[in-house]
């Protein structure tokens, strides 16, 4: 009895463990795989951020801070503009010019590809209340009305909205990413893992950023991404001397009925202070479990326990005798048996 009991808790804690730092032990997604297409030299070998401009592709060099433009079909290097800034990250095209983020001052600057001089400047303004000091800024990305990037803070790690007029912060959420992309429907990001693992690349809906489809390169970890059409992206390795064309192809996953519909949606809202809505549901009568964990795996507080009809619900959870903090929603639904068992977990920020 012990035992288990044990086991249980261990199990708990290690799936908490795995959450916090986005590494996803199953996912019922679609998987997607990929084919390299063609590949081109890279000038250089410390690529961090890619741009598409609609014909050529824009990297930035991070040793010697160079923007390159470079003909895709050919390889060659057409022009180069000094980055006026001090660390180019991130970088995207929105009205021909070239919006790129800069780490060290917390910025957005927009260049003229042809001058290589800053005509455009977004200070991102970050709440020490919500986000630790310093933030880290890695990857940048235009959805057609505002920009995304994603940044380190601490443990945490988001994808965050940015308004292009005031550099205020509104929409974000969890994922362990690097660089961003658009393909005019959906956010693609990379995830940021050691350098000499295998990286996955995600498909994401926005603004939730519920994660759609994924699939892993069989190289390192890519630096950068950039959609250009189609199914069709280019990814920029770091410590590798090429660009890569590739061309994605998905692969539906053919799913047991008994799992279509169970889902445990992000709480809504997140931060919360201290009332959240938790949203879930499933597609038969089911046995439901739902309990709040804190980030060192020991239960808060059990939600909901027994069975229910198919439907989708929605359960209040108060935080409000709870310090701020992060916390996990962990669900268990189905039969008692392996294969019809469905696991899971969503990250919660209680913000007092």
């Amino acid at each position: 009895m012990y035992e288990n009991i044990n086991l249980k808790s261990l199990f708990v804690y290690v799936s908490i463990l795995l959450l916090i730092f986005n590494v996803n032990y199953a996912q019922d997604i679609n998987d997607s795989t990929y084919e390299i297409t063609k590949k081109i030299k890279a000038p250089g070998l410390n690529i961090k951020g890619i741009a598409w401009d609609g014909i050529n592709l824009w990297i930035s060099e991070d040793s010697t801070k160079m923007i390159y433009k470079i003909n895709p079909g050919a390889g060659e290097v057409k022009d180069s503009i000094q980055y006026p800034g001090s660390e180019p990250r991130g970088m995207v095209f929105k009205d021909s010019i070239l919006y790129c983020l800069d780490s060290y001052s917390k910025k957005i600057f927009g260049i003229s590809p042809i001058t290589g001089l800053i005509v455009d400047s977004i200070s991102i303004v970050f709440d020490n209340t919500t986000f630790a000091n310093n933030p880290e800024l890695m990857g940048l990305t235009w959805d057609g009305n505002n920009f995304w990037c994603s940044f380190l803070s601490g443990f945490s790690s988001e994808i965050i909205r940015v308004n292009p007029v005031n550099g205020m912060l509104s929409e974000h959420f969890y994922a362990d990413s690097e660089e961003l992309t658009f393909d005019g429907t959906y956010l693609w990001d990379i995830d940021s893992q050691d350098e000499i693992s295998k990286g996955w690349i995600n498909k994401r809906s926005l603004p939730s950023g519920d994660r759609l489809e994924s699939f892993i390169t069989d190289k390192y970890s890519p630096s950068g991404i950039v959609y250009v059409d189609a199914q069709t992206f280019w990814l920029s390795y770091e410590k590798c001397d090429s660009l890569f064309e590739i061309s994605i192809i998905v692969t539906e996953i053919e799913e047991e009925i008994n799992d279509i519909g169970y889902e445990l949606l992000q709480n809504y809202p997140n931060p919360f202070n201290p009332v959240t809505n938790i949203f879930y549901s499933v597609p038969e009568k089911s046995q439901v479990t739902i309990k709040v964990y804190d980030i060192l795996g020991r239960e808060v507080v059990e939600l909901v326990n027994g069975h229910r009809e198919p439907g989708t619900y929605s359960i209040s959870f108060n935080g409000s005798r709870l310090s701020s903090g992060m916390y996990v929603v962990s669900m268990q639904a189905g039969e008692f048996s392996y294969r019809r068992n469905f696991s899971r977990s969503r990250k919660i920020l209680l913000m007092k």
